[in-house]
């Protein structure tokens, strides 16, 4: 185990690594956190309320980006924070695993 703090996988800072935890459980269960309009719903916002927090403590410049997120919580606002700490082939990874689950081929 190397102590680094840097997550060996994304290449990213350990502090983001919540960040990145919490976006992927959103845009995994996009139908638990999203209304059919594609705004996040109550539950969608107590986590990207938990989102926020670390942004702020850990990357305090993207706070714009948070209040825009804040005051318009659409899934396409969403996808502009994610891809600051995401790739954008994880991001349609995590979209289309969350739209469409999991596909069985055989």
């Amino acid at each position: 185990m190397v102590l680094t703090g840097v997550d060996t996988l994304s290449g990213a800072s350990s502090d983001t690594r919540l960040i990145r935890e919490y976006l992927r459980v959103l845009l995994l269960n996009f139908y638990k956190f999203f209304s059919k309009d594609c705004v996040l719903n109550s539950d969608g916002r107590r986590l990207f309320n938990d989102i926020a927090r670390e942004v702020a403590k850990h990357k305090p410049g993207l706070m714009k980006l948070v209040k825009n997120v804040r005051k318009n919580p659409t899934l396409e606002n969403i996808l502009k924070l994610a891809k600051e700490f995401l790739s954008d082939d994880e991001i349609s990874e995590l979209i289309s695993l969350g739209v469409y689950g999991a596909v069985n081929t055989y």
